[in-house]
């Protein structure tokens, strides 16, 4: 009994830890991708996912407690409440780590590309993005930091919210994006 909680509390602690690990390759990537550090937003976006989750959890799991007999004024829970935590505890934990797992296998996270991000980050800071040769910007592009586009989607959708809001035409965004980088330039 003593092995198998040591296994449990150790696959807990490693998912504990690998949103942590991975928060600042995601924070380096999404400044590589957007051109902003946005560390608090993505700190806030993670604390109010594992707050909601955690709020949503402590609510299912009182209603399997409600709904297997569960009588809190009890000294001994009838067999059905205790198999209803036995089966919850059991396999609720295993299907949303097999989720978590798969959804993290699309997340690559190496030293080879925490080091290609650093790398393009340090040369984005510099400004020097534009001088970069065919092969380097190839490799940019193949990157896995969104291969979704899900942030070129948000970005779009931002941008017509933006045009309908001040009844603006694409090119008029346009020009004042180029005259922001000649101002820039000089």
């Amino acid at each position: 009994a003593y092995g198998c909680v040591f296994f449990v509390a150790v696959g807990f602690a490693g998912a504990q830890l690998t949103s942590w690990i991975m928060f600042p390759y995601t924070v380096d990537a999404g400044e590589l991708l957007t051109g902003a550090r946005q560390s608090g937003s993505c700190s806030a976006t993670m604390t109010f996912a594992r707050k909601s989750s955690s709020a949503l959890v402590i609510f299912l799991f009182s209603l399997v407690l409600e709904f297997t007999g569960y009588n809190a004024d009890l000294s001994v829970q009838p067999q059905s409440a205790q198999n209803g935590i036995k089966y919850v505890m059991a396999f609720t934990c295993m299907i949303f780590m097999i989720f978590g797992w798969l959804v993290a296998r699309k997340y690559v996270l190496t030293r080879e590309n925490n080091a290609k991000v650093e790398k393009y980050l340090s040369i984005s800071r510099e400004g020097k993005l534009s001088q970069l040769s065919k092969e380097e910007l190839s490799e940019l592009e193949r990157m896995p930091i969104d291969k979704g586009g899900l942030y070129k989607k948000f970005t779009e959708l931002e941008l017509n919210s933006f045009i309908a809001k001040f009844k603006l035409s694409k090119s008029d965004i346009d020009e004042s994006a180029e005259a922001k980088n000649e101002v820039k330039e000089t």
